[in-house]
């Protein structure tokens, strides 16, 4: 989950924008907290799928809990919410060059905090920030950059 993180921003500095990781991971077996954070975070990667090996557990969305499937469920809407300006900004890319997902210093250059905690502050194009929730903590103690600017909170609309 982690590591899927860097991979895509190096893929896109490297000029290949639409790319993903296996959501849920590919081999071993996943467990259902990591699969709903995982399904959280891919709902936001260019390229999105739920993949895993033969002979591994299933980890379909159906296959988890009410609870876990309303999680995974309210993230894939979000996708689909953003696709519009997902593939405005790839099709950008695809003209003009760029990157699509990026670390915040992209963006926010100046700011010396933005160099920090990467994994935790991705810039979605130019105009969208997610701040993923990665670890086995509490929001409360997640490093989220926010840099000097407007910002709007579009899960809560505030």
């Amino acid at each position: 989950l982690k590591y899927s993180i860097p991979g895509i921003m190096s893929m896109n500095v490297f000029g290949i924008n639409f790319v993903g990781s296996d959501i849920c991971g590919f081999i071993g077996d996943t467990n259902d907290n990591l699969c709903q954070k995982w399904t959280i975070l891919g709902a936001f990667y260019p390229f999105a799928r739920n993949h895993n090996a033969i002979y591994q557990k299933d980890q379909e969305p159906y296959r988890f809990s009410d609870e876990i499937q309303a999680n995974m469920r309210r993230a894939l809407r979000w996708r689909y919410a953003l696709l519009r300006y997902f593939y405005t900004e790839m099709y950008v890319n695809s003209i003009e060059g760029g990157t699509f997902w990026k670390p915040l210093f992209f963006e926010f250059p100046d700011d010396p905090a933005t160099y920090n905690n990467i994994e935790r502050n991705i810039m979605i194009g130019p105009s969208l920030k997610f701040s993923p929730m990665i670890d086995e903590v509490d929001a409360a103690t997640q490093p989220f950059i926010f840099p000097k600017g407007v910002w709007c909170d579009i899960v809560n609309m505030k």
